[in-house]
């Protein structure tokens, strides 16, 4: 198994550096003492641990649970495809005299070296700009690991070596024994020696992961401006007003549109949607809706603009006019003659055949159903006629006289302009 290729950079990492505030632009960092409780490592697939930070800090460590951090890396360690850079020393003593294991969180343990030195041999090519950065190493690692009955280590090789031919970094990679779980690749690097550490950090980040280094403006920049910088700001504020007044407009209008759009439904519906449809439309022509004793029974009653009453049926089908639609029809005329002494005239309005194209709707109305409907004196007006008298007034050549008188005079299927005409 070969080491991570550093010419495969990606500029959509998600990169996470502990122990330093970096400062950078589009990287995630925080220094020990600030690190939220909810941060959640597995959110990244960079992690830079900086382990020296501790070093330096150990006469004012912060509270460091080095239990909690173990575990907030777990996500992260088991994603074979991040990687896990940690620079420091592997024991760091704290302000209790005591020292803490750096290493802890690695899930077999690395044997270390407490020896220094100031040489360098077979420095691996992608990390030879970083150990130019070192004048003295203070520890090495041992090409083995301690045994572990969950884990075993599949990749250890080093980064460069001491005189001793002994690893002065490495990169690793372990597996769980019980499944085919691989970890990220974990490097293991000794501090930096001629720059501080945070700064080599920016320099991983930029050249082990091709990121372009922008630092983060500072609060108090804010206050000096150039006179040219002031008045493109005033005209990006009034352009960002313009554009806020322009989508309150488009909304608006959005909203029109949806409404206008709904007359379309005359075209395809069926149901209460299409009811919806039906009875705002022939208010817009000139009827004046009334109240319906039971809503649950009549689709509706009206009056047109002359005066004459009129009680509708409202049907919606895939198939073509059914008898039982102009009986439907008739007992509502007749409970109503019957129980509140109503007159008038029976409406059948219908969008039948309304799964095909308009183009395609033909025979909509058997010949024995256009008997029954004159029988009864009933009228029948078809949902495509009524959208093209709301085509008509819109245009403003709708002739309402003419068609009120049409449906009122009508037995059987009205003689009315039609969409399809």
């Amino acid at each position: 198994m070969k080491d991570p290729d550093p010419s495969n950079k990606k500029k959509t990492d998600k990169i996470l550096v502990i122990g330093s505030d970096v400062k950078i632009k589009g990287v995630v960092s925080f220094e020990w003492k600030n690190i939220p409780k909810d941060l959640n490592f597995a959110d990244f697939n960079k992690v830079i641990i900086n382990l020296y930070s501790i070093y330096l800090d150990n006469k004012k460590i912060y509270n460091f649970n080095l239990n909690e951090f173990s575990n907030n890396l777990t996500g992260l360690i088991w994603n074979k495809n991040a990687e896990i850079i940690a620079i420091g020393r592997p024991l760091e003593l704290t302000k209790n005299d005591y020292y803490v294991d750096c290493y802890s969180w690695l899930p077999n343990k690395i044997i270390v070296k407490e020896v220094e030195g100031d040489t360098f041999s077979d420095v691996k090519k992608e990390f030879e700009w970083y150990f130019k950065l070192i004048e003295k190493w203070p520890f090495y690692f041992e090409e083995k690991s301690r045994e572990n009955k969950d884990y075993k280590v599949i990749l250890m090789y080093p980064l460069a070596k001491s005189i001793n031919d002994k690893p002065l970094g490495v990169i690793i990679k372990h597996k769980k024994l019980r499944k085919e779980d691989e970890s990220a690749f974990i490097i293991l690097l000794p501090p930096t020696t001629k720059i501080p550490v945070s700064d080599s950090i920016r320099l991983i980040i930029e050249k082990r992961y091709d990121f372009e280094i922008s630092s983060e403006e500072p609060a108090w920049v804010e206050k000096y401006k150039l006179p040219s910088q002031k008045d493109m700001e005033e005209k990006i504020k009034i352009m960002e007003e313009d554009i806020k007044k322009q989508i309150i407009q488009r909304d608006n209008l959005l909203d029109q549109l949806k409404k206008l759009k709904d007359k379309n439904k005359l075209l395809y519906e069926k149901g209460f949607s299409l009811q919806e449809s039906v009875l705002e439309c022939i208010s817009l022509l000139g009827a004046k809706l009334e109240d319906v004793p039971d809503k649950t029974k009549e689709d509706g009653r009206f009056v047109d603009p002359q005066g004459r009453k009129y009680m509708i049926e409202i049907k919606g089908s895939n198939g073509q006019m059914q008898r039982k639609d102009i009986r439907e029809l008739d007992d509502w005329i007749d409970h109503a003659t019957k129980t509140e002494g109503w007159k008038g005239k029976g409406l059948l309005i219908g969008n039948y055949l309304c799964d095909k194209k308009i183009t395609d709707r033909k025979d909509i109305i058997s010949p024995n159903e256009e008997k029954a409907l004159k029988r009864f004196e009933f009228c029948f007006l078809k949902t495509t006629q009524l959208f093209k008298a709301l085509e008509s007034l819109e245009k403003k050549n709708f002739d309402q006289k003419n068609f009120w008188n049409k449906i009122h005079k009508s037995t059987g299927s009205v003689d009315l302009p039609d969409i399809e005409n």
